[in-house]
């Protein structure tokens, strides 16, 4: 052939492996191919870089430390993620939460039962604090009446704030007046119930008679009874009552012909 000379180092144990092949291939794919793995050869043999072997190894992270969870401190929860409200203390124990359920104090039996003569006397010292109230009503209102007369005439915007003034504590006085005489009408009822049981079970202890158990009608029934015996003069009516019959008596004599 025309031309240099190629000088290609041959290794041996290449020479083996593609003496079958080079047989048959011309000369110049015989040497390419010789090369070629020649090339590949020096390549896995030469080793890498330390920088780069140091760049391909991860950094191993040091597990973190679980510390224990001091007795009452709040529970720690992670703000990457949503996550649940805490439950409660049985929950996170372990224990299935019972489902959160709205109950009425009155009906159920777990507040017990009212007892109204301990309620009664448990909490007696408030009607001392609405007597106190109700005398510095009293003294507000005649001192703003006081004030209307000196101070009345004068400015009539003064004027207005204390009629406006008045007119509110006669309503709050009013208001609680009627409210004791509704505390004190409940009193009364309790007490006639609780006298009429005492009695019936007096007789069914001493008579073996058979329990009779009284209305609220005949209740108050009584009250009204006993009320008219205390009242004292004229034949026991009180003016509601009086006011009463007057108001009836006049729708019949509307309806005569």
């Amino acid at each position: 052939e025309r031309g240099h000379p190629l000088h290609v180092s041959i290794n041996p144990a290449m020479m083996q492996s593609t003496r079958g092949q080079g047989a048959h291939l011309p000369l110049l794919a015989s040497l390419a191919n010789r090369r070629r793995l020649a090339t590949e050869e020096a390549a896995e043999e030469k080793p890498e870089p330390e920088s780069q072997v140091v760049a391909n190894v991860k950094p191993t992270r040091k597990p973190k430390e679980k510390l224990k969870a001091k007795k009452g401190a709040p529970q720690e929860v992670s703000s990457k993620r949503a996550v649940a409200p805490p439950q409660a203390s049985a929950a996170q124990a372990g224990a299935k939460a019972a489902a959160s359920r709205a109950r009425d104090p009155r009906f159920d039996d777990m507040s017990g039962k009212l007892d109204l003569d301990g309620f009664q006397n448990a909490y007696s010292f408030i009607e001392e604090y609405r007597e106190a109230e109700m005398e510095e009503l009293k003294k507000e209102k005649a001192k703003l009446q006081k004030l209307q007369k000196k101070k009345g005439g004068r400015n009539q915007a003064l004027a207005a704030a204390i009629a406006e003034r008045e007119e509110n504590v006669h309503k709050e006085m009013k208001q609680r007046v009627q409210q004791d005489k509704q505390r004190k009408h409940m009193g009364e009822l309790l007490a006639a119930e609780r006298s009429l049981k005492t009695e019936e079970r007096e007789k069914v202890r001493t008579t073996g008679k058979v329990p009779f158990f009284h209305k609220k009608g005949a209740v108050r029934k009584i009250v009204v009874q006993k009320k008219k015996e205390a009242r004292k003069g004229g034949d026991g009516r009180s003016k509601a009552e009086e006011r009463r019959e007057k108001k009836l008596a006049g729708r019949e004599k509307k309806r005569l012909p």
